[in-house]
Formats: C-alpha cells, sequence, structure tokens
C-alpha cells in the first residue's frame, strides 16, 4: 500500500470537507490544487479547473479519488476501513463506509458488510445511509438468497424510504433470479405476494422466454385468469424473445409488432409513452432496415425516434463498408442507448 499517496488524498479530502470554515480560503485552494496534481497529474488538474472556470470544483471529486485509490491499490477491507476512519466528517465517513460495503458484498463478505452497517454512525443522513448500505448487500445477494431471506433483508432497506426505484430494482432482479430457478408456476405465487404485486407479474415471465416457444408463452398468458386484466402483458413479454435473438424470424416478429401497434398511443409509463419505447426496443434488436424503419414511424417522440434513427445509420455503415486508401474500414456507432 502506498501510504504517502493515501496520508495526502485523506488531507485534502479532511481540508475539502472543513473547506467553508478555513479562514484562508486562497491558501487552502493552492494546497488542494497541489494535491490534485500530485495525485492525478497537472494535466487533469487544468482539466478540471478549465471545464467551468471554477477553481472549487475539484474539491468534490476527493471521495471518488479515495474510492478508487482503494481499488487500484487493492487494499484489503480491513485496511480501507482503517484508512476511512481517519476521515472527520461524519456524513463522509459513513457514504464511504457504504462504498466499502458495498465492495465486500459484492465480494460475497456478507459478514463484513453486515458488520459495518452496525458501523455507521448516527447523525445527518443516518437512516440514508443504512437504507443505502442494506440495499446494496441485497443488491448482491440476489444470485443466492432464498425468498425467506430476501423478505428479512428487504425490510432493512426500509423500501418506503426514497429514493424507492432502487427498491423496485432489486425486487424485479429477484424476481426474474427466482422465476429462473423456480419456475413461472411458482414464481407467479410469489409476485401475488403484497411485497410484491401484479405490476412485478411480467419479471415472473420474462425467464420463461429463454424456455418456451412464443407461441407457447401466448397459451400461457393466455390461459392464466389472472394475467387478464394486465395491460399490455403480451407486447412486452414477446419483445423478450427478440432481444434474445437478433435474426428473429419473419412471423414472430410480426407478432410482437402488432402487439405494440395495438396500445393506445396516449398511454404512459413512467412518464413515457409505452408504444414509443417499445417500438424503440424491438428496432434496436434488430439489424433488418425494412423493420427499423416500420418500428421507427410507430414513435412519435422526436428524441427516441432519432435514438432509433443512430441505430438505423450504424447498420447502415456496417451494411456498407468504407474504402480508406488501401484499407477497408467499417464506420460503426457506440452501440445502442437503452431508455
Amino acid at each position: 500500500m502506498d501510504k504517502k499517496r493515501i496520508e495526502l488524498i485523506v488531507e485534502a479530502l479532511n481540508i475539502s470537507d472543513n473547506y467553508c470554515f478555513i479562514d484562508s480560503v486562497a491558501e487552502t485552494e493552492l494546497l488542494l490544487q497541489k494535491s490534485y496534481s500530485s495525485i492525478l497529474g497537472q494535466q487533469a488538474l487544468k482539466d478540471s479547473l478549465e471545464m467551468d472556470g471554477d477553481p472549487k470544483r475539484h474539491l468534490s471529486e476527493w471521495r471518488l479519488i479515495l474510492k478508487n485509490e482503494i481499488v487500484k491499490q487493492d487494499i484489503t477491507n480491513q485496511n480501507a476501513l482503517e484508512i476511512i476512519y481517519r476521515i472527520e466528517n461524519k456524513v463522509t465517513r459513513n457514504w464511504l463506509l457504504i462504498f466499502l460495503i458495498n465492495r465486500a458484498a459484492e465480494n460475497g463478505n456478507i459478514d463484513f458488510a453486515d458488520d459495518l452497517v452496525g458501523q455507521l454512525e448516527d447523525g445527518d443522513g443516518y437512516v440514508a445511509s443504512q437504507c443505502n448500505a442494506n440495499r446494496g448487500i441485497l443488491r448482491h445477494m440476489l444470485d443466492d438468497i432464498d425468498l425467506k431471506e430476501f423478505k428479512r433483508r428487504l425490510k432493512l432497506c426500509k423500501p418506503s424510504k426514497g429514493p424507492r426505484n432502487r427498491v423496485i430494482d432489486i425486487k424485479r432482479s429477484f424476481m426474474e433470479k427466482y422465476s429462473f430457478q423456480n419456475g413461472f408456476s411458482d414464481t407467479f405465487k410469489v409476485a401475488q405476494d403484497k411485497i410484491f404485486g401484479s405490476s412485478f407479474f411480467p419479471y415472473a415471465l420474462y425467464p420463461e422466454t429463454h424456455k418456451i416457444s412464443m407461441s407457447q408463452m401466448i397459451d400461457l398468458i393466455d390461459g392464466t385468469p389472472e394475467l387478464k386484466d394486465f395491460r399490455y402483458l403480451k407486447a412486452r413479454v414477446l419483445l423478450k424473445y427478440a432481444e434474445n435473438d437478433e435474426h428473429l424470424n419473419g412471423k414472430d416478429f410480426e407478432l410482437i409488432f402488432t402487439e405494440i401497434e395495438r396500445i393506445e398511443k396516449s398511454y404512459k409509463e413512467e412518464g413515457n409513452r409505452l408504444r414509443d419505447i417499445l417500438a424503440l426496443d424491438l428496432g434496436s434488436s434488430t439489424e433488418n432496415l425494412d423493420r427499423i424503419e416500420r418500428c421507427k414511424k410507430l414513435i412519435t417522440n422526436p428524441m427516441l425516434k432519432r435514438e432509433l434513427g443512430y441505430h438505423e445509420k450504424n447498420v447502415k455503415s456496417s451494411q456498407h463498408p468504407v474504402r480508406n486508401h488501401s484499407c477497408l474500414t467499417i464506420k460503426r456507432g457506440n452501440g445502442n442507448t437503452n431508455i
């Protein structure tokens, strides 16, 4: 471990945390800039200062710099904990502990992560800190956790506390993994539990798209009375077949396209028109230009239509290589953007 480098970062982090309470602001800025250039280089400092012309901008980066340094130097969890306890500000220390909790949980060291949750200090941001810590642990346990333990840990995440979308994402991931391991029948029963509900029905079905044909999926949905009132369920689930197979046959594509086309133009979920979102996903899943063009015509949102247009342009470029001197090069974009 490069102790001098770590000491420099910790010192700079403590100074930046107390920035507003230091009399000699100009001197403090110079000290922090010197530390920044020592750690990341003079050019990095120059780029940081030139980005918006604010010499204080780089102060907020020290917490991220310390995290990256712990990972880069492959510092053990115990040594990282000792470093974090040298941080003077309680709130900053809490968030760095959460980083360490996530790191430990990701590596399977759940006991160490659980112990750290108990070390999060009371005060500003305490509830949010514990929520985030427990949510991070649960997120990393989804591959190997039973329903009883999931429910126990979900309570520790305080689902009613914001941001709630993180808990929703965890529950969706659990539902898919549970369905993959236990099948739709058992998972559908779990989905009807009050901690989940009907909005999670599609996530119980998604893994089945890897196991049964599209026609069998349609029969499964039609043969499950509880799914009857779920709006546009077929469009959502059948789309997964296109995402799983970019060379989808024409008949299956038409089935999916027809289901998406049936969605009311004005119907929205989470602020977006559902038909626009699904048409974008279907068009992005293929390199067939005719199919892309048909999906693009379904989209009313200009931004999403333009997004699919970028995909269309990339496909055209890949299908028509451009000669550059004696070398054959293929222009490619940066890939698809998920909305």
